[in-house]
């Protein structure tokens, strides 16, 4: 009888030891390592933050763990993209905000500032320091001072005309300007694609006016359309205001 309590003793003792070992081992199983979520970077980049108006501006998003992302451009063209890599023009003078919202797979959202800064061309100066009266006429080779790139756009270095015998009209020019044999007859000539002048002119009274355009070309093929443009010193902007057409050989 006694035996037999010690037996069922031992048994119980037994099945005890196993279910502490079973339990020491399910605890050690539970053990993870745990690592700790690394937040996402709007990181991006710009070609340029200083231009000047009619110029681009190349950006670039670099942003890590990124759900969606969006740019706003002000005062750019175009003015918003979802794309990663977006080139944007800037036609008009001012200091703007370029801003990539990043939304992260956590639902979290961060922003990416730029500022670009946008400059106008120089302040125009007329020619002997006095406008042209509007009405009245327009002297082509009256164009403003401030040179190449500020007053006009010529293709090539050299005075075409000069180079051709013609007196020298202004020292300042770098336009095509050609003075007659008499000296009675100036003009601008050598005329090429993408080349233009600036004048500045006074409005005396607001309204319609007709513009009629002196042109001539020696050409076989005549001479290609010149252009009338307003140009917003303020905004940048450029209005069409009237156009000769290409026109036929006029003889000289």
């Amino acid at each position: 009888m006694i035996l037999k309590n010690l037996n069922k003793f031992r048994a119980g003792y037994f099945f005890t030891f196993i279910f502490i070992c079973i339990g020491i081992l399910s605890c050690e199983d539970d053990i993870r390592e745990v690592t700790l979520y690394e937040k996402g970077t709007a990181d991006a980049s710009a070609s340029a933050s200083d231009i000047e108006y009619g110029e681009t501006v190349d950006f670039s998003s670099n942003a890590t763990k990124d759900q969606t992302l969006s740019w706003t451009f002000e005062g750019g063209s175009p003015s918003d993209s979802y794309d990663e890599n977006i080139t944007v023009t800037y036609s008009s003078p001012g200091t703007f905000e370029a801003n990539l919202i990043v939304k992260y797979i956590d639902n979290t959202i961060d922003t990416k500032t730029f500022t670009i800064t946008v400059n106008g061309p120089d302040t125009p100066l007329p020619f002997n320091g006095t406008p042209a009266a509007i009405p009245g006429s327009i002297e082509a080779e009256n164009y403003n001072l401030g040179g190449q790139g500020v007053a006009y756009q010529d293709m090539e270095l050299e005075n075409l005309a000069v180079t051709a015998g013609s007196d020298t009209y202004r020292e300042d020019d770098g336009i095509d300007v050609q003075v007659s044999a008499d000296g009675t007859l100036i003009n601008i000539g050598y005329t090429n694609p993408d080349e233009w002048a600036y004048y500045t002119v006074n409005v005396a009274d607001a309204g319609s006016y007709d513009f009629d355009f002196q042109v001539a070309s020696g050409g076989i093929d005549g001479g290609k359309s010149i252009k009338l443009q307003l140009f917003n010193l303020m905004t940048g902007a450029i209005s069409d205001l009237g156009e000769t057409g290409d026109f036929a050989n006029t003889g000289e």
